[in-house]
């Protein structure tokens, strides 16, 4: 799209008059502006964007010592886990009964031991993802896109993040709890992450490794999981399900880009009106699940 845009913009030049081509301006000033060339050509197409994107690319070597934190948690998609470990505190402060002593150590252990496992379950999916990722301007400049950290790199620190996650949870909470951060790096990863490939019904399972989180916290907490732990998860699932869908129609022609098979279609087809009442369906169910919640205090 960018050269065809290139070969009219010259082509419009040598239509000047004869006499403004011989001017006394200086040549440059009648030469082609390539960077609000390139600019206006990604507006148009996106997968000209991606190919400005992939041009300011930089190798490991460019990354600064100071540098390298951001880039693990770059990685680690650090502020999506951040949220991630928000659920995981709510569920632990929550599973505490009214008037039972409440301990920020364990708190602050459940959400240490959720942040790195989150963080670990994600830098493998951007090590997986690193061929699609390199074909959607959304998600082309992640580090292992650009090579600021190589594959094998990553696949190191993911390992000593969820390993060291859920030996946290094991020694300072108790062994359910890092059972389930334990599964959901393995759902994320084995199950959930080649699915995006593969069927719509992705989104079903991710949903479900984000509604694990809370549990976790629950979990830790008392040891068990009881009916408000699945109540939690509940909520979460269903808030997520309008959430993602509705990202996925906004951001319909990049997952194509990037060969993600996703429920939304275009506009004024089945699949949208599908993900449509799939959406409706669960804001409903966030009304019941909100009288679950009230019931389980009861």
């Amino acid at each position: 799209m960018a050269t065809r845009t290139f070969v009219r913009q010259r082509q419009f030049r040598f239509q000047i008059p004869r006499s403004t081509a011989f001017s006394s301006r200086p040549p440059q000033e009648d030469t082609l502006n390539l960077a609000a060339l390139e600019s206006t050509a990604q507006a148009i197409d996106p997968e000209a964007a991606l190919q400005g994107e992939k041009r300011k690319t930089r190798s490991k070597s460019d990354v600064k010592p100071w540098e390298w934190p951001a880039v693990y948690f770059e990685t680690g998609k650090g502020k999506l886990s951040s949220l991630v470990t928000l659920t995981a505190a709510a569920g632990f402060a929550i599973a505490i009964p009214v008037g039972a002593p409440f301990s920020w150590t364990g708190m602050a252990m459940t959400s240490a031991g959720t942040m790195l496992s989150a963080m670990s379950a994600s830098a493998f999916n951007q090590i997986l993802e690193r061929e699609n990722d390199s074909r959607m301007v959304r998600t082309g400049r992640r580090p292992l896109v650009v090579g600021k950290i190589s594959p094998l790199h990553a696949s190191i620190a993911a390992s000593f993040a969820g390993v060291g996650g859920v030996a946290l949870l094991a020694v300072t909470t108790n062994p359910l709890a890092a059972s389930l951060a334990a599964a959901n790096i393995g759902i994320y990863t084995s199950l959930y992450t080649p699915m995006k490939q593969k069927t719509i019904w992705n989104t079903w399972v991710g949903a479900v490794v984000g509604a694990i989180p809370p549990m976790i916290g629950w979990a830790a907490a008392t040891g068990d999981l009881g009916i408000g732990a699945f109540v939690m998860g509940g909520l979460l699932f269903s808030w997520q399900m309008p959430h993602f869908l509705s990202l996925a129609y906004m951001m319909r022609k990049e997952y194509k880009l990037g060969g993600y098979k996703m429920m939304p279609g275009e506009p004024s087809t089945p699949e949208l009106a599908r993900a449509t009442m799939a959406c409706m369906r669960h804001c409903l169910y966030l009304e019941v699940k909100m009288l679950d919640a009230w019931w389980a205090q009861m």
